[in-house]
């Protein structure tokens, strides 16, 4: 059986490496609007996140038909996609 051991500051790079990835994935915006919405899902209503999520007819808006508050608008910024808001309707 292998063992890695890493010395201390191989584990400082690898913990803070971990640290700013995690910090990235949950706070900074998304590459795509899917996944922006899927991250809005996970931490509104986890129950859902894996419902359907349906293109709409306009720009930056999508819909999941499984919610109550359906109708979601994304927005592009120079970083990625994000929530722009949420609600019953456009």
């Amino acid at each position: 059986m292998i063992r890695w051991q890493l010395n201390k500051p191989q584990k400082i790079l690898v913990y803070g490496f971990l640290s700013l990835a995690a910090i990235y994935l949950l706070f900074c915006p998304a590459v795509s609007p899917e996944l922006a919405i899927r991250r809005h899902l996970l931490f509104t209503n986890p129950a859902h996140l894996l419902s359907p999520v349906q293109k709409g007819p306009m720009y930056g808006y999508y819909a999941v038909p499984s919610i109550e508050l359906s109708s979601i608008w994304v927005k592009k910024n120079a970083i990625g996609w994000y929530i722009k808001s949420s609600g019953t309707g456009p």
